[in-house]
């Protein structure tokens, strides 16, 4: 459910943008525009969606080196404590069977990982809704 609302929303703003690039152009250029489209929209699919993964696993990486390295003790050598950063990293799954004391860092560090990757998506969503406002509007059918 939790995905419903966003993935209609996407596909609702995807045909918008291509309704937008059809109309923005002379008739003889449509198809062309329509084939351009779908190739940058393919493009920058795979590229937002790598850049996120890259903010996630980063942020995740130095968000877990950061809070869960900082309970180096007796009791929980830095040894230890790598090998749990290590399955977190693995699989967001291990929440689940870690450690009672650590799961608490786990879900902070997972929270702020998720936050900048939404961050990231959000400011893509602006600039571009951006980039689609400043377009020009032919008349789709003229006589």
């Amino acid at each position: 459910m939790c995905y419903t609302v966003p993935g209609f929303a996407m596909s609702v703003m995807i045909t918008i943008n291509l309704l937008i690039m059809i109309a923005a152009v002379p008739q003889e250029d449509q198809a062309a525009c329509t084939s351009i489209s779908y190739a940058f929209r393919s493009t920058g699919a795979t590229v937002g969606i790598s850049v996120a993964g890259l903010i996630f696993s980063k942020s995740l990486d130095s968000q877990l080196v950061k809070r869960v390295l900082s309970q180096v003790s007796e009791e929980h050598p830095k040894k230890y404590l790598l090998h749990i950063i290590a399955n977190a990293e693995k699989s967001s799954d291990y929440i689940n069977i870690a450690p009672e004391w650590v799961k608490p860092v786990l879900r902070t560090c997972f929270h702020y990982a998720l936050k900048y990757t939404y961050s990231f998506a959000f400011v893509s969503f602006l600039l571009a809704s951006l980039c689609v406002s400043i377009c020009e509007e032919y008349k789709l059918f003229s006589q």
